[in-house]
């Protein structure tokens, strides 16, 4: 070009097309340069003389200002360069283009296969082409940079709805996320399902219908289908579940949460640790093996709840009027409150293993289920109507003579109660046991304990009782 210093190698059937270019004087001067122009004032535009190489045909070189022109004339053209996506074109070395694959730290996660004229490019990691990672370094991004680009994208492949996987690999994703009716999609965070999971997502959530795995979530979530949880960990979130079939955990910590459900919208949590989260519903809930929360059975928009807690550790309960608590297998941290109908079995308060009616308080329909004891020791100084939830009752008074009358009820099927003189003098003044409803107790309509620090110990058959 004009003005610029130019390699040329020489070889046959060259042309220097003198009307086109015409050498000053003819001369190459000391600088070993060749003037070329058509003027005759020095310096030209030159080139730098010397050997001209050809492929397997003839080179031209020619001049149209201010131009130097090189054609090759028959034989063929080989491509010489090699453009990235991006970073521009490639320059060889020795006239050799090296491409290597990538690697994360040791473990190769990109081979390139070359053989022959063909050159293989093999991605050793692939999962799915939903990859979101936020990092900008090459060889270790993933397909997108937000989640939210991801899940548009399978909305858009017309994988929206098929539960198309996206990955997720490490990093906090402060983002609002949608994922829209008619969509369903699981995620999954790339570290495993041991806590703690280095990957977060904060914001405005809301979902139609998801699974999520191995990820720390907090926020606000909206649940309008389906959102189901394994191994992860749900911090200070509110949680609002407005339709059915609603919200599904396992294995998952929930730490200050808390969790609405209405318009018939229920959840199931399992095996979790609720860090004393709060939990409401006026649909159908059930709580299972896990501990650390406040539950409360709800009556909204003409919906009634109906919660089960079962095989649960420290947990408060509640229920409104017109719903159903069923509580199994249950250490409470506290006091059940019951305006509507509690069937419960097997509960105790703390870490005593006695549970009191007086832990039930409300205008409660209390029904004791028909798989044995409910623990509860009290001491009595006047005569009483002992309670279904009771075990033990230990007669301190017998000053004058006391009256005991045990329950009645088909649900106290194998309930079994114990009756001691703790006065230890009632030989003196007996106490008398009966039955409310006129029911037996051997046959009989009363038992004496007249013995001093006697007791007697009552089964119920469902109809009378039997002392054993």
């Amino acid at each position: 070009m004009a003005g610029f210093e130019n390699d040329v190698m020489v070889a046959k059937n060259v042309n220097f097309d003198e009307a086109a270019a015409k050498p000053h004087l003819g001369i190459i001067n000391a600088a070993g340069k060749l003037p070329i122009g058509t003027g005759n004032t020095y310096p030209t535009p030159e080139i730098l003389a010397g050997v001209l190489t050809s492929p397997d045909s003839s080179v031209t070189i020619g001049y149209s200002s201010p131009n130097i022109t090189l054609v090759v004339a028959g034989g063929t053209t080989t491509g010489q360069t090699i453009t990235g996506d991006s970073g521009g074109p490639l320059s060889p070395t020795a006239g050799n283009w090296n491409i290597f694959g990538q690697q994360a730290l040791t473990t190769p996660v990109m081979d390139t296969i070359g053989s022959g004229s063909t050159l293989n490019i093999e991605n050793r990691t692939w999962e799915t082409q939903y990859i979101v990672d936020q990092s900008t370094t090459q060889g270790l991004r993933g397909t997108f940079s937000t989640i939210q680009a991801a899940i548009d994208q399978a909305n858009a492949d017309g994988f929206g709805a098929t539960g198309a996987e996206v990955i997720i690999r490490p990093g906090t994703y402060n983002e609002n996320i949608l994922v829209a009716a008619g969509q369903s999609l699981t995620f999954r965070g790339t570290t495993g399902n041991a806590f703690p999971f280095s990957v977060t997502i904060n914001g405005n959530l809301d979902f139609s219908s998801s699974i999520l795995e191995n990820i720390n979530l907090e926020g606000t979530i909206n649940c309008s289908g389906s959102l189901n949880l394994f191994n992860c960990r749900v911090f200070t979130a509110t949680i609002t579940l407005p339709g059915f079939p609603g919200f599904n955990a396992f294995n998952c910590l929930l730490t200050g949460c808390t969790l609405t459900a209405v318009g018939r919208g229920g959840y199931v949590l399992n095996n979790c640790n609720c860090g004393f989260s709060t939990f409401s519903s006026n649909g159908t809930s059930s709580i299972i093996e896990s501990q650390n929360f406040t539950l409360n059975v709800t009556t909204s928009g003409g919906n009634s709840g109906n919660g089960t807690v079962k095989f649960c550790d420290h947990v408060t309960l509640s229920c409104d009027v017109g719903t159903t608590l069923n509580v199994v297998d249950t250490l409470l941290a506290g006091s059940i409150t019951a305006n509507g109908t509690v069937n419960y079995s097997n509960v105790c308060k703390s870490t005593l293993f006695f549970f009191a009616s007086s832990f039930i308080t409300g205008a409660a329909n209390l029904l004791q289920s028909s798989q044995g004891n409910v623990i509860h020791s009290r001491r009595v100084a006047v005569d009483t109507s002992i309670a279904a939830g009771d075990y033990y009752i230990g007669v301190t008074d017998t000053s004058s003579p006391r009256t005991m009358t045990l329950p009645i009820a088909s649900t106290l099927l194998d309930q079994s109660f114990i009756i001691k003189d703790e006065s230890l003098a009632a030989a003196t003044n007996n106490i008398t046991i009966n039955v409310s409803g006129g029911a037996l107790i051997d046959g009989s309509a009363t038992k004496l304990i007249n013995t001093n620090g006697g007791s007697l110990t009552f089964i119920f058959d469902g109809t009378n009782y039997f002392i054993f």
